[in-house]
């Protein structure tokens, strides 16, 4: 791990690519990792659903990841966005939702912004890329759907947030 940040200091040279069969195990372990710490939900293996995921990778490893998820209220989630603790802050995460919200911009129709959003229980990084807290029931199809079988739902402390609307192709990376 120590040698992944050193090669990125060093290289700086993350690539943003859709994710393959290939990467499901360390998108596995980037999740559960963030999982077991009590900072995101855990996914089963067989419920990473590979063509929703776009992945982080600095030298073919795979640091990062994230997907989307279409809902059929016209909402659009990012999902289980997590980047390696040890090259957290050096714009990994904010390079994979410039990614995620050009995709969900891409389908639909031209100058259609997306109704992106996350649930999260790290609000300051989505701010810092543009994203706004708004109240978790704004988006019902979300509640109806996963929220309402999750276990975690009567405890829930995720917060919401929405994409401010600004073009998604504008946001740079750089470290704060």
């Amino acid at each position: 791990m120590a040698a992944m940040a050193a090669v990125l200091e060093r290289t700086e040279k993350v690539t943003i690519r859709r994710a393959s069969d290939a990467d499901r195990d360390a998108i596995f372990d980037l999740i559960h990792t963030f999982a077991r710490a009590g900072e995101m939900l855990p996914v089963p293996l067989d419920g990473i659903s590979i063509e929703r995921f776009w992945v982080a990778a600095v030298d073919g490893a795979v640091v990062g990841c994230g997907a989307l998820w279409f809902w059929e209220d016209g909402t659009v989630e990012i999902r289980s966005l997590a980047v390696a603790a040890h090259l957290a802050g050096r714009g990994i995460g904010k390079m994979l939702v410039r990614q995620l919200a050009l995709e969900s911009q891409a389908a639909l129709p031209k100058g259609v912004m997306p109704q992106l959003f996350a649930l999260t229980l790290k609000p300051t990084f989505f701010i810092k890329v543009g994203f706004d807290v708004v109240p978790r029931g704004r988006f019902t199809a979300k509640e109806r759907g996963d929220c309402a079988t999750c276990p975690f739902h009567a405890h829930c402390r995720e917060i919401a947030v929405l994409w401010n609307g600004h073009d998604p192709a504008t946001l740079t990376v750089r470290d704060f």
